[in-house]
């Protein structure tokens, strides 16, 4: 068995303290890490799927390997909308802390896919992200398949998130469908718990490490809920157990009235 910890949309400031929306990110993406160390202590990998910083500068991406850096367990990340994949590279590029696209062991593979749409806050595969995954899919036909991005493929149904779904949502479902060892496709960007089931594949999006968005809603919408991760246990049988840990915390200085960011 796997155990893999998925943490997303940190929205790291270039400086320990900044605020975003009254919420300093860098503190409760430390709680959180303290939070599923302490709980999940047998974890095999963590995963930071995207919007690591809110500013891609590398002041906020040194703030963020130097957290992880306190970590034991391995770290793979990639890119959001928000983020700067080549930066990114450049930083995260040690054995333990990296954002090499494959993970594989016995029983499973994971794929990293970059979503990133340069100059949009939508999401979209390019041809060399489908042209890895197609491989990598006909290479392992027998090895039960996790895919992670930071985008998400199905709809949330809040109308304004869903302007930002991977525009080419359909060749990538197209593409997957027939090969039956993909099991899950797991996203972060939509700062909300999302679980839902098609063609036999599980498809999961992950609350933030920072603050949620309100589910269900026409316009840009604060919830109240507080930061959470997702814990992930893929068994040897290709079964797969999650749930979404919700830090024990309040968000009183939440700016719940704010209409963007």
């Amino acid at each position: 068995m796997l155990k893999v910890i998925q943490i997303t949309d940190m929205h790291i400031m270039p400086n320990a303290g900044d605020a975003l929306l009254g919420i300093a990110t860098e503190k409760y993406f430390r709680k959180v890490l303290e939070h599923a160390e302490q709980h999940h202590p047998d974890t095999h990998l963590m995963l930071l799927t995207g919007d690591i910083a809110q500013t891609p500068v590398e002041t906020s991406y040194q703030n963020v390997f130097a957290m992880l850096s306190e970590v034991q367990t391995p770290c793979r990340c990639l890119p959001g909308n928000h983020d700067d994949p080549a930066l990114m590279q450049k930083i995260f590029n040690t054995a333990q802390i990296n954002c090499n696209p494959i993970f594989e062991s016995e029983h499973w593979q994971f794929i990293f896919l970059n979503s990133q749409k340069p100059k949009s806050a939508g999401g979209h595969l390019a041809e060399e992200e489908l042209a890895l995954l197609n491989k990598q899919l006909n290479l392992k036909k027998e090895v039960q398949t996790a895919i992670f991005m930071h985008h998400h493929i199905l709809p949330t149904d809040s109308r304004w998130m869903d302007t930002m779904q991977v525009e080419n949502h359909e060749h990538f479902i197209e593409l997957i469908v027939p090969h039956k060892q993909v099991k899950t496709v797991v996203c972060g960007h939509i700062h909300q718990e999302m679980e839902k089931t098609q063609d036999g594949i599980l498809y999961l999006g992950t609350p933030s490490s920072c603050f949620q968005f309100k589910p269900l809603q026409v316009e840009f919408a604060l919830d109240d809920k507080p930061p959470g991760y997702r814990v992930l246990e893929f068994h040897d049988d290709g079964a797969i157990e999650t749930e979404v840990v919700w830090l024990p915390v309040s968000l009183e200085e939440l700016d719940l009235n704010s209409q963007g960011y």
